[in-house]
C-alpha cells in the first residue's frame, strides 16, 4: 500500500495523469476516489506535523 501511495504521489508531482496508473492496476472508480481521499487526508495530517 505504501508503494502504491508513493507511486501515485510521484506521478502527481511529475504532472502525470494518475488515471494511467489506475488503469494499469485495474482500480475501480470507487477505489480511485477512496485512494485519493486517503492521500488527501494523509497530506493534511502531514502538514499539521
Amino acid at each position: 500500500m505504501k508503494l502504491l501511495i508513493f507511486l501515485l504521489l510521484a506521478g502527481v508531482a511529475r504532472g502525470e495523469d494518475s488515471s494511467t496508473l489506475a488503469g494499469y492496476l485495474s482500480l475501480s472508480p470507487d477505489q480511485v476516489s477512496k485512494l485519493s481521499a486517503n492521500i488527501k487526508d494523509y497530506s493534511t495530517w502531514l502538514d499539521g506535523k
